[in-house]
């Protein structure tokens, strides 16, 4: 945890400070609902209902926290994908993998306790942009439903561990991860 806790911070800072600056956006998206009304009256209905595109659910809150949810999905992923790389391969690089080899301590351990502390920074990232979530969605939405807002956020967190298990799985094949380790 401690070699994690700037990049950790950074990220958390930068991510949850963007899904602010997004859902500040929501009023005057909501204003403008008469021009998404003329965009969309252009296309034909069934191009409409083929992307599954209703205004109603678009303008609302959680609609919108989808919308911008979707972008920030990629930071999360890209997030546990190099914490699953760098995972193994900064204690192969560092040669600490050596020493930790050498105590009494079993190895599926030391994986389980790594796995553990990159399981908890996820989980944290997570929990910092659900209460910038649920602090919009008491400013804004018309109506307030902290179960969706978490569905919504807590749903990430299956990818982001999906994304961490396929990292570490490229960490551990290939033994050494040249880039960001920070």
């Amino acid at each position: 945890l401690k070699t994690e806790k700037k990049a950790f911070l950074i990220w958390a800072i930068s991510l949850t400070v963007t899904l602010l600056l997004f859902l500040f956006m929501y009023p005057s998206i909501l204003k403008e609902k008469q021009a998404y009304e003329k965009i969309l009256a252009v296309y034909p209905k069934e191009v409409l209902e083929a992307f599954a595109i209703e205004l109603d659910t678009l303008l609302s809150f959680h609609g919108y926290l989808c919308y911008v949810y979707g972008y920030l999905l990629l930071a999360l992923v890209i997030y546990s994908m190099r914490l699953g790389l760098t995972a193994i391969g900064k204690e192969i690089s560092r040669n600490t993998s050596e020493f930790l080899f050498t105590k009494p301590v079993k190895r599926s351990r030391v994986l389980l306790e790594k796995g553990l502390a990159d399981f908890f920074l996820m989980g944290l990232l997570t929990f910092f942009l659900l209460l910038a979530a649920l602090f919009m969605e008491n400013l804004y939405a018309e109506e307030r439903n902290p179960g969706i807002t978490f569905l919504i956020v807590f749903s990430a967190f299956f990818l982001q561990m999906l994304f961490y298990s396929l990292g570490l799985l490229i960490g551990i094949m290939k033994r050494k991860v040249r880039f960001f380790s920070s």
